[in-house]
């Protein structure tokens, strides 16, 4: 069906029509010609991101899909093969760029891959059992990965596809200590292993140690077991590397341990304090362990206390409990938090004995600390001690202050999706909401105090209130608790180019376009139904820009509302629908 098109007062008739996705398609072949049947091809494009990716079939012919007009990198991956991207280029900053335009396919864009060198060993435990199923990793000396396989049943593996040049090779399993070649624990001591193209490097065996282990109890004072305490190990560097969780019956089991390193062992558990062993309260007090050699460490035993707790209520100025309102414990080594329930009432448990400051947070109420404080450098602090509550550490919220506004283009249509931010000053706190699809925005919460605004949207950049162009020159707005600052308006001009008020009028709605529920887009709020276009413009330096967008139907729900507008930002003196 034909449709009216107003641009910039000049009217077209033309079709509107779904227009197809880009595509580029090929051939991956090895170098004696023959295809390469399930050859991976990824699609990047001129930001670096993958777009889209296809795999080649039993005659090597290959097509990527689903692209949009741009400029285009691609790479082909294939089992046994040295990777490669297009034109017969190793890395992706030396690949040939191609171009896709959308509703065509760019062809011919062809890989002949070579066959890499590889490596091969096999894998065996200390016994001289080999070991099926483990992992075997192979990165370059730039720690890139390069390759990934597992042994077979009779422990034996082959790392292929790999292009000349030195390499690292590491095996992992479930049951035994992660090894680097040769015998070494970590890249800075393993051998690297040379390889040539075409050709295998082999006997690069590994001989596994299932590693040392800790195992231990963790009960209360009564001696009761604590289930499901999490058991942490770091080394003398605060590096976590090993964890357990403990039985109904409060045993754990830690296995695949290093040896002759120092060991610190610390337990956690739901209402009880942190200890560390032997049983002591701090990391700087823990007595540290040193495993030898598949060493069966038992006996690395805890007694928990109960943790210590905070307690209190939170409501409004009016003294109404709130709901839902999460309140947090913090300290600088660690803290807890918890909400309140119905009758504003919370407990935060699990604290260890220390020092804490508490503060809300709420949707619909400002940030306090306690006691009514604004910031934690202002905040009082709560002592807390092991197997203690501190009761009564109450919280009255206030709904703040608001900013209200509007957010409009040169021309006085509405912009949504614009990030408006009020910024505390001189504390520099943020607050921010996004404009609506009427253009209208309400940043909600705000402490009482002077705050600065700007919004800022990737189209039009940043414009500080009132029109101004830099936080130096910005004016101030004061805002006083529970009351309103209104009409800090905004009208944003686009980076660049005109901004053209594109008006369709569909006359007849084509089955294409049905507006079924599969074509809601949930970019906005309610739904609003949307029609997607594509549009070729002369810029302002005068080549050719692609750009599309999406006009949104406001509350379509019958032919008889035929009629949508909508902005179109882009660096053009006119346009042409196609």
């Amino acid at each position: 069906e034909m449709n009216s098109i107003t641009i910039s007062g000049s009217v077209i008739t033309k079709n509107i029509s779904l227009v197809r996705a880009g595509s580029f398609s090929g051939t991956v072949q090895d170098e004696s010609g023959k295809p390469i049947v399930f050859a991976n091809i990824f699609a990047v494009d001129s930001l670096g991101f993958y777009n889209s990716s296809g795999y080649g079939d039993n005659l090597g012919k290959y097509v990527v899909s689903n692209l949009k007009t741009s400029s285009y990198k691609a790479s082909a991956t294939a089992q046994g093969f040295i990777s490669q991207w297009y034109n017969k280029k190793s890395t992706k900053d030396s690949a040939t760029a191609f171009h896709v335009t959308k509703g065509f396919d760019t062809p011919n864009i062809n890989f002949v891959l070579s066959r890499g060198g590889s490596i091969s060993g096999v894998v065996k435990n200390k016994k001289g059992d080999v070991v099926p199923n483990a992992e075997v990793s192979v990165q370059d000396t730039s720690y890139s990965f390069f390759s990934y396989t597992r042994t077979d049943d009779s422990g034996k593996y082959a790392a292929t596809g790999l292009a000349t040049g030195k390499y690292y090779v590491r095996t992992y399993s479930n049951e035994y200590l992660d090894q680097w070649y040769n015998l070494a624990d970590n890249y800075l001591n393993a051998t690297k292993v040379p390889v040539t193209i075409y050709q295998n490097t082999p006997n690069i065996n590994f001989v596994l140690s299932p590693g040392a282990s800790i195992s231990g109890k963790v009960t209360d004072k009564q001696g009761q077991p604590i289930p499901n305490a999490q058991v942490f190990i770091s080394d003398t560097n605060y590096f976590y590397f090993r964890g357990g969780t403990t039985n109904d019956s409060g045993w754990y089991f830690i296995n695949r341990l290093a040896a002759k390193q120092k060991l610190y062992v610390s337990v956690r558990a739901n209402g009880f304090s942190q200890r560390w062993y032997n049983n002591v309260a701090s990391r700087e007090l823990a007595t540290p362990i040193v495993l030898v050699d598949e060493e069966k460490k038992e006996n690395i035993n805890f007694t928990l206390p109960t943790a210590g707790k905070i307690s209190g209520s939170v409501k409004n100025k009016t003294g109404t409990p709130i709901q839902y309102v999460n309140v947090y414990a913090s300290s600088k080594s660690g803290g807890s938090g918890s909400s309140t329930d119905a009758q504003g009432n919370y407990t935060i448990n699990s604290l260890n004995a220390g020092t804490y400051k508490v503060s809300t947070n709420s949707s619909d109420y400002t940030m306090q600390w306690y006691n009514l404080k604004s910031s934690w450098e202002t905040a009082d602090t709560v002592v807390v001690e092991e197997e203690k509550t501190v009761s009564n550490i109450n919280f009255a919220l206030s709904q703040g202050g608001k900013i209200t506004g509007t957010v409009k283009n040169v021309n006085g249509n509405p912009i949504s999706g614009v990030n408006v931010i009020a910024q505390s000053s001189p504390s520099y706190n943020y607050y921010s909401g996004y404009s609506d699809q009427l253009g209208n925005y309400v940043i909600k919460n705000l402490l009482a105090g002077r705050y600065i605004v700007y919004a800022f949207h990737s189209d039009y950049g940043n414009q500080w209130y009132n029109h101004k162009s830099s936080v130096v020159q910005a004016d101030t707005i004061i805002i006083e608790d529970e009351k309103t600052a209104s009409n800090i308006n905004f009208d944003l001009k686009p980076l660049s180019g005109d901004s053209i008020t594109v008006k369709i009028v569909v006359d007849n709605l084509p089955d294409s376009l049905s507006f079924s529920k599969n074509n809601v887009g949930d970019n906005v709020v309610d739904y609003w139904w949307g029609l997607r276009f594509e549009a070729i413009a002369d810029s302002l330096s005068g080549g050719k820009d692609d750009f599309e967008t999406e006009i949104a139907m406001l509350h379509f729900k019958n032919p008889g509302e035929k009629e949508f507008t909508s902005d179109v930002i882009a660096p053009m003196k006119h346009a042409v629908i196609r």
